[in-house]
């Protein structure tokens, strides 16, 4: 009992550093959220970049103990409109990436969303093409 609530406290502490809310959600799920502060722990990918003429898209999970079911999303940033979903990938992982690559149309934007079974997700900047 001693230990369960040494380790919600710690979980709670954490949370609380990194700018997490812990109520319902996983202590994975809590450790992948917050991918800015502790990048050596489990954490979502989520990043675009141009090469040329194409868009490149770069999702997954990496540094993680357990498997999850990961989804990667290309995505077209529609301003005051729902976002195009241009390509979709689902895969288990718990320590790798996948890249899609879509052609860049001129004033674009791109982004990668990344989702985990965990609840943990997370997007890339906007890349204006």
């Amino acid at each position: 009992m001693l230990r369960k609530k040494i380790i919600t406290v710690t979980m709670t502490l954490i949370c609380a550093l990194a700018g997490v809310g812990a109520i319902g959600m996983s202590a994975s799920a809590a450790g992948e959220a917050n991918t800015a502060t502790a990048r050596s722990t489990c954490h979502l990918v989520a990043e675009v970049a141009r090469s040329g003429a194409d868009v490149k898209f770069t999702g997954g999970r990496v540094g993680c103990a357990t498997s999850a079911t990961v989804t990667v999303r290309a995505r077209r940033d529609i301003p005051l409109s729902p976002d195009q979903n241009l390509d979709t990938r689902t895969f288990n992982a718990k320590n790798s990436t996948q890249t899609m690559t879509v052609r860049g149309t001129a004033g674009h934007k791109y982004f990668t969303e990344t989702t985990s079974s965990t609840g943990a997700t997370a997007q890339s900047s906007r890349l204006t093409f």
